[in-house]
């Protein structure tokens, strides 16, 4: 399952501003910094925030700014923007520059900017995801890494329970486990050809997404022509995921709520944590919450955290 939230380790001198990424990045070998991301979603903005100055073309346009692959140096790093898939109209043509930017020689970092639609994950941000990380040999799958910026965040949409939710939307539907990242809205960010400081945390999850360095022939095609229906494959697939985590919640609710008024103690076989009635318990790992009487020394206890 993908993490709610990068863990930084204690006594580690990561970087939180721009400057400091820049050389961070530099001394980790980093040669390519690639965002990935559909118009409005905000990349060509992070991208001139990490420099410090406006190098990509960024404010509002139907079928985005970005259109060709645009590379920008500044430490020896290449940061460089991709244009999106979802522009119908180009495509095609997308899908070569992302290409372009994959094979480029040395070590990367790639990252995704995505954005939600009235709270919710956009079929064709998935779409996106799932097409380019296709363009890899399936025998280097399990070696890529990448990270997920969930972009221009309304404030209700920060709540942990949210977060949750998105996080395991995306794990039900793409494959490897990544790390994804919530970025607060700005209003300042939409306005065009803008440079603003990014939150701290948000450049902390940029240096900690793992690098990768694909060795040449890796890299194929990225095909395009089934994008659209990939958009609608991924439509069905995150309406059963939500409704999967809607009716676990449903179920843990009603749960605690019938059993809010019992509070016997009883003591487990091993260890000494002692579990309510309200405790619940998901078994084998299939997410169906169970009575506290019914669980079993590999079940964990989904109120507790510890099982």
């Amino acid at each position: 399952m993908a993490s709610l939230s990068t863990t930084y380790t204690l006594n580690v001198n990561y970087p939180t501003n721009r400057a400091a990424l820049s050389q961070n990045l530099h001394d980790d070998g980093v040669n390519n910094l690639i965002l990935v991301g559909n118009p409005g979603s905000g990349k060509s903005t992070i991208l001139n925030a990490l420099m410090g100055e406006v190098r990509f073309k960024s404010g509002f346009s139907v079928s985005g700014l970005t259109q060709v692959l645009q590379i920008e140096k500044f430490m020896n790093v290449n940061y460089i923007d991709t244009p999106g898939l979802e522009d119908i109209a180009r495509k095609k043509q997308a899908g070569v520059e992302i290409e372009k930017a994959l094979k480029k020689d040395g070590t990367m970092k790639l990252v995704f900017v995505v954005t939600l639609e009235g709270g919710r994950i956009r079929s064709a941000d998935i779409a996106t995801i799932e097409t380019v990380l296709g363009a890899f040999k399936p025998e280097f799958k399990r070696h890529i890494q990448y990270g997920i910026i969930v972009n221009k965040m309304q404030l209700e949409w920060m709540e942990e329970d949210r977060q949750i939710t998105i996080v395991k939307a995306f794990s039900d539907i793409l494959t490897p486990a990544n790390k994804i990242h919530f970025m607060r809205f700005d209003d300042r960010l939409n306005h065009e050809n803008i440079v603003v400081d990014l939150p701290p945390d948000t450049i902390k999850f940029i240096s900690t997404v793992k690098n990768m360095n694909p060795p040449p022939g890796v890299i194929l095609h990225i095909i395009t022509t089934e994008f659209n229906e990939k958009v609608d494959q991924m439509t069905k697939d995150l309406m059963a995921a939500t409704n999967k985590i809607n009716q676990l919640q449903a179920q843990l609710e009603t749960m605690s709520n019938k059993s809010s008024v019992k509070a016997t103690r009883f003591r487990v076989r091993k260890g000494r944590k002692v579990h309510r009635w309200s405790c619940r318990f998901i078994k084998d790992s299939d997410y169906v919450p169970t009575e506290v009487s019914e669980y079993s020394d590999g079940d964990q206890c989904i109120l507790c955290l510890d099982g």
